[in-house]
C-alpha cells in the first residue's frame, strides 16, 4: 500500500467516524452522555476529551457496547 493510499482510507475512516459521531449526538444524546459518564468523559455540561483517541473510545461504545451503557441486557 502506497502513502496516499493510506491518506485517502484513513481520511475516508475520519469522515465516516465523524458522520458516526454526529448522528449519535443528535439522535440519542442521554445514550451518548450516559456513556461518556461511564468513561469519565463528561463533565456535566459538555464532553472532556483527555486523548485524541478519547473520543474514537466513545464512539466504540456507543456502536459495539449497548448492553454496557444502556442498561439493556438483550
Amino acid at each position: 500500500m502506497e502513502l496516499t493510499d493510506y491518506k485517502a482510507i484513513r481520511e475516508s475512516g475520519k469522515e465516516l467516524a465523524g458522520d458516526i459521531f454526529n448522528y449519535a449526538v443528535d439522535s440519542n444524546k442521554q445514550e451518548l452522555i450516559s456513556a461518556a459518564k461511564m468513561l469519565g468523559s463528561w463533565d456535566g455540561k459538555m464532553f472532556v476529551f483527555d486523548a485524541d483517541n478519547d473520543s474514537d473510545t466513545l464512539m466504540d461504545l456507543i456502536v459495539f457496547e449497548t448492553t454496557l451503557w444502556s442498561g439493556n441486557k438483550n
